[in-house]
C-alpha cells in the first residue's frame, strides 16, 4: 500500500473480477501483436514453415533478417506459452468466482455490490509461501485524506475449499479475504491512518492480524461463517 497503486480506472465498479481473465486477455493481446508481426515478416522476406536458413541465404537472403526472424519466431512461441498458462489459471480463477456465489451468495453479493472491485486470482497454494490468501490494501487520493480506491487485489490458493473450512487455515479461507476487504473499503481513511502510524511506530503485524487491526478482526470473523445473513453484516470502525 506504500506506493499507492492505481491499477485501472473503472468507472462502472461493483464487480467481482477474474483479475487471471484480464491477464490472460493481455498476453492473448500481446502474443496476436507477436504473431501478426511474423507473419508480416514472413511475407516481406519470402519465408514459410519449411524454409530453413540454408535456403534462406541460398536464395539471396541475408544473415541478419534470418537472425531476426528467429529471434521474433522464438518471442511466438513464448508469447504462445505464456497465454495457454494464462487462459488456464483464468479457467480455474473463474471456477472459484462461481462457486464462491453459490456457496456464499449473500456474502458475494455484499461484496458485488461495493464501489470497489474485488480483483481475484488464484495460485497454487505452495507458490503463496506460508500464505493461503491475501488481500493487497489501497486506497485513491492523499493519505492524509484516503477515500476508497476503484480495486482491491485479493488472491486465494486454487485448492480453496469453500463449502466447507480449509485444513490450512480451519476458516471459509476467501470468506476471512472478503473480511479485509469490506472492512478496508468501509473505513478507507481510518484503516490508512492506522496502517501508517503502526508502521511508523513499528507495531505492524504482517498479514493483518495485529490487535489493533480491525480489518483482521472482521477477516476472523467472516473466515468462521460459511456465509452471512443477507443484509444484516455488521461492520463498525473499532470494536469488531
Amino acid at each position: 500500500m506504500d506506493n499507492n497503486p492505481i491499477w485501472y480506472n473503472d468507472v462502472l465498479g461493483d464487480d467481482v473480477i477474474n483479475g487471471d481473465r484480464e491477464d490472460a486477455d493481455w498476453k492473448k493481446a500481446k502474443m496476436d501483436a507477436i504473431n501478426d508481426g511474423l507473419t508480416k515478416f514472413k511475407d516481406k522476406h519470402n519465408i514459410n514453415d519449411e524454409t530453413n536458413r540454408k535456403g534462406f541465404l541460398k536464395g539471396g537472403g541475408e544473415k541478419k533478417d534470418w537472425d531476426k526472424y528467429k529471434k521474433i519466431k522464438d518471442r511466438s512461441k513464448k508469447a504462445s506459452r505464456d497465454y495457454k498458462y494464462a487462459e488456464e489459471q483464468a479457467e480455474i480463477t473463474q471456477g472459484v468466482i462461481d462457486r464462491w456465489k453459490v456457496t456464499s451468495p449473500n456474502l458475494y453479493d455484499e461484496v458485488d455490490k461495493q464501489v470497489t472491485d474485488f480483483v481475484l486470482t488464484t495460485r497454487t497454494a505452495g507458490r503463496m509461501g506460508n500464505s493461503f490468501g491475501a488481500t493487497t490494501p489501497d486506497f485513491s487520493g492523499d493519505r492524509n485524506n484516503a477515500e476508497a480506491p476503484s480495486r482491491i487485489k485479493v488472491i486465494i490458493a486454487k485448492e480453496v475449499n469453500l463449502s466447507s473450512k480449509d485444513d490450512e487455515t480451519s476458516q471459509f479461507s476467501l470468506n476471512h479475504e472478503a473480511g479485509h476487504f469490506l472492512y478496508i473499503v468501509k473505513y478507507t481513511c481510518e484503516y490508512v491512518k492506522f496502517y501508517f502510524d503502526a508502521k511508523a511506530s513499528g507495531t505492524y503485524v504482517k498479514g493483518g492480524h495485529g490487535e489493533m487491526n480491525e480489518s483482521g478482526k472482521v477477516a476472523e470473523k467472516l473466515g468462521q461463517m460459511k456465509d452471512i445473513e443477507k443484509g444484516n453484516l455488521i461492520i463498525k470502525e473499532t470494536g469488531n
